[in-house]
């Protein structure tokens, strides 16, 4: 069952897939880790996230585990 989302609330959403490549985590993390239930240190993987952010001219990011 696909998930329902009133009238307007879906305007400007984009569902993204990318690589780990261009961030910078250390590894075993490398590079563009923005997960934090992982060991990662916690600024990189929000440096990481600012780089999306950046990338994709967005206010904010929803990922899912």
């Amino acid at each position: 069952m696909l998930p329902y989302l009133p009238d307007g609330q879906a305007e400007g959403l984009r569902c993204m897939s990318f690589t780990r490549w261009g961030g910078v985590s250390l590894p075993p993390y490398n590079d563009l880790n923005i997960g934090l239930n992982v060991s990662d240190d916690r600024e990189a993987v929000e440096e990481n996230r600012q780089i999306i952010r950046t990338i994709l001219d967005a206010r904010e990011l929803i990922s899912s585990r």
